[in-house]
């Protein structure tokens, strides 16, 4: 298991939409589910509020952040089930 890098004061301003000035508390990019878990973990002892970003995220953010930001970056999927029923992916 890899250990989570965090940056502090991050700019956001790449993420957002309309290019408005704001940063995160805190910003961790996740490929793991256990960098996932882990990161979940930190803003739970922190006690913090949480934004995640996936690649394509479509938001604006009109101020700084004071959590911890999870950017998304998992790559493919894993069948769980397959039945005649819908299949269900994670």
């Amino acid at each position: 298991m890899s250990a989570l890098i965090i940056q502090e004061n991050v700019s956001l301003q790449p993420w957002n939409t309309l290019a408005v000035p704001a940063k995160t508390r805190w910003l961790t990019c996740v490929t793991t589910h256990d960098e996932l878990q882990a990161a979940l973990a930190l803003s739970r002892e922190k006690n913090c509020d949480l934004l995640i970003l996936g690649e394509g995220s479509n938001i604006v953010l009109a101020n700084d952040f004071p959590g911890l930001t999870i950017r998304i970056k998992l790559q493919g999927v894993r069948i769980e089930l397959e039945t005649d029923a819908p299949i269900y992916l994670s």
